[in-house]
């Protein structure tokens, strides 16, 4: 559904809120992959997401690192600025990209 264009044109209704399509369509796209992430990790399995994907959250994400909101994230884990797309998008969330579940 996301690949048609008119996915991420006009705007959508979310919670009681009117969210241009755009926004909305990153809101969604960011909790499926972070949280993604978050049931790969404590299941010990791999996780992949599309580098395309990952660009196109990224900005969305640093976005609220600069201009938190409260309740959203934790505050953003240090990272290299070259590690992988992955890796700034879990630490800006306020995850450890090096957290493993306990054995």
């Amino acid at each position: 559904a996301w690949a048609d264009p008119a996915a991420w044109t006009g705007t959508t209704r979310a919670a009681g809120i009117d969210f241009p399509a755009e926004v909305c369509g990153l809101i969604a796209l960011t909790e499926v992959v972070v949280h993604g992430w978050d049931l790969a990790r404590a299941a010990g399995l791999a996780y992949d997401v599309a580098p395309a994907l990952l660009a196109a959250i990224l900005p969305h994400v640093a976005s609220f690192a600069e201009d938190p909101v409260e309740g959203l994230f934790d505050a953003p884990r240090p990272v290299a600025d070259d590690a992988p797309a992955l890796t700034r998008v879990v630490a800006l969330t306020g995850r450890d990209p090096q957290w493993q579940p306990p054995r």
